[in-house]
């Protein structure tokens, strides 16, 4: 017996098996199925019962009394205001840097030299992962960086002189 009719007899013999499931599940039934199957594959649950407002009252003044999150298990006495909308400040509220992107240099990896960076006289060489007092270099790729600090994120990239 050859391999390739050993394969041809376990393929056709797979393909014989999946009809026949696929037939049978198709045609399965509840009275088909054997007592112990019908129970528990076809059964239905009932609907949940109505929740009542002082059923809800009642689970809030349990976790209220019971707060996990509080040594003293009792509700906080001071109210808690969140301030209004401010737009978001560098820490200390320093200025951001003003990033120029002057070169790419190599091949993967690529690393950028870059002006402006915190913390460096002059052009800096880059490359992914470094960290200039509070900014650090995410991405360098073959035409743009991308720099994150605190709360801003820099794309750089070329600038296109007409």
């Amino acid at each position: 017996m050859s391999i390739s009719s050993l394969t041809h007899g376990l393929s056709a013999a797979s393909a014989l098996l999946f009809a026949i499931a696929g037939f049978r599940w198709e045609h399965l039934t509840v009275a088909s199925a054997p007592a112990g199957i019908a129970t528990s594959m076809f059964r239905t649950t009932a609907a949940p019962p109505d929740v009542q407002d002082d059923a809800l009252s009642d689970a809030e003044t349990l976790t209220v009394e019971n707060d996990p999150f509080r040594l003293s298990r009792m509700p906080s006495t001071t109210r808690f205001d969140a301030p209004a909308a401010s737009p978001m400040r560098t820490p200390a509220g320093l200025p951001h840097p003003t990033l120029v992107l002057k070169a790419i240099v190599g091949g993967p990896p690529w690393q950028a030299v870059i002006d402006g960076l915190p913390g460096q006289t002059g052009s800096a060489v880059a490359q992914p992962g470094a960290h200039f007092e509070g900014l650090v270099v995410r991405v360098v790729s073959r035409d743009s960086v991308v720099v994150q600090g605190a709360d801003t994120t820099w794309v750089l990239s070329f600038r296109v002189r007409s």
